[in-house]
């Protein structure tokens, strides 16, 4: 089974903790590459949380891709996931989404995420 492959929800948020640790650490340029060519062609990497530069940009994308489907929950993921806002605490960020609105949210990217890395397990 690929690395990234997920069967449920609770194994996606995971995956989606990893990728915010791994987001973070890159500068957070979400949907853009994180990795300069030149720190490529050295063989740098900088892997966080046990994902690989490819597997963080691989769900960087899908992310990404959720914008598009439902920009409020891409909003949510890079709150939550990235910087770490709790979902109570994002009625304070330019979101406005109360905690019942968030965690429909949240179940929502969780979905869009399972989808994706289910069907692309291969």
């Amino acid at each position: 089974m690929h690395s990234l492959a997920v069967e449920n929800k609770q194994q996606a948020d995971q995956k989606l903790r990893q990728w915010g640790s791994w987001a973070a650490a890159n500068g957070d340029y979400i949907g853009f590459p994180n990795m300069t060519p030149y720190r490529r062609l050295q063989g740098q990497s900088i892997g966080s949380a046990g994902l690989t530069d490819e597997e963080g940009a691989h769900i960087d994308a899908i992310i990404s891709d959720l914008k598009a489907f439902n920009a409020e929950a891409r909003e949510l993921a890079v709150f939550h996931y990235v910087h770490g806002f709790e979902l109570q605490d994002l009625r304070r960020s330019t979101l406005n989404a109360g905690k019942t609105k968030a965690i429909k949210l949240k179940s929502e990217v969780l979905t869009w995420v399972c989808s994706r890395l289910f069907f692309n397990a291969g």
